[in-house]
């Protein structure tokens, strides 16, 4: 009898908190451990049912593959025992390799994940390290332009897609349909531009267009003021 169990290295922890799962299996006095290409953090995993809770992303996916790995285990231990070996570590890990070639693999492509869904998440992380509230709170007014930009679009507006034409499309819809004043621009795509900065660093995303190329001015009051006086159109 073989007894399957998946468990979070949670003494091995990487610099954001993610460790890996890895698969143990009992028999025979025997124990075998595998690793998964699955990682997360400790409130990510549930460590009673062994399995991904649902704060983790993709995580129905993420436990249909442990599942799938934990039927390839119990699949190669059968074979050994019915070929009459005495299943060992060893032997049990020749018999996964062997038996890779005929197992089914079924791969399920990732859902694309919207730039807002992401914007969102970046909020949330603000929020845990500690960011003021009113700069949340304006980052949820980008959030509330970048939703209603999307809306505009005939693809889904993702992080990947999001080219240097896309954001010159963003562009035009802040000061075309929404008609905001420059500074106002400035400050959506600085909040814009951080964002990807950080969906790019921590989450490994691949960007289309260089962070960099989308700099905006901001517009000096100060002066604009001065000059209205200057041309007496003030006071």
């Amino acid at each position: 009898m073989i007894t399957i169990q998946f468990e979070r290295r949670a003494d091995q922890p990487d610099a954001e908190g993610r460790a890996v799962v890895h698969l143990r299996a009992y028999f025979n006095s025997h124990r075998l451990r595998l690793a998964t290409n699955e990682h997360c953090t400790a409130k990510e995993w549930d460590n009673d049912a062994g399995r991904f809770r649902r704060s983790f992303t993709g995580w129905q996916d993420a436990n249909d593959n442990l599942k799938a790995l934990q039927s390839r285990v119990e699949a190669a231990y059968r074979h050994l025992r019915i070929s009459g070996a005495d299943p060992t570590p060893a032997l049990l890990r020749a018999a996964l390799v062997e038996l890779a070639p005929v197992a089914t693999v079924v791969e399920t492509p990732t859902p694309a994940v919207s730039l807002v869904a992401l914007f969102e998440e970046y909020r949330d992380v603000m929020l845990a390290r500690g960011f003021r509230h009113n700069t949340i709170k304006a980052y949820g007014t980008t959030r509330g332009l970048l939703v209603a930009f999307g809306e505009t679009r005939p693809q889904l507006l993702t992080v990947e897609g999001y080219d240097r034409a896309t954001h010159d499309a963003f562009l035009t819809f802040l000061r075309g349909p929404r008609a905001l004043a420059q500074n106002s621009v400035w400050v959506a795509v600085k909040h814009l531009r951080t964002f990807l900065a950080w969906v790019k660093k921590e989450r490994g995303a691949v960007l289309a267009v260089e962070v960099a190329d989308l700099a905006e001015r901001a517009e000096d009051v100060a002066i604009r003021l001065v000059a209205k006086y200057d041309l007496g159109l003030v006071g």
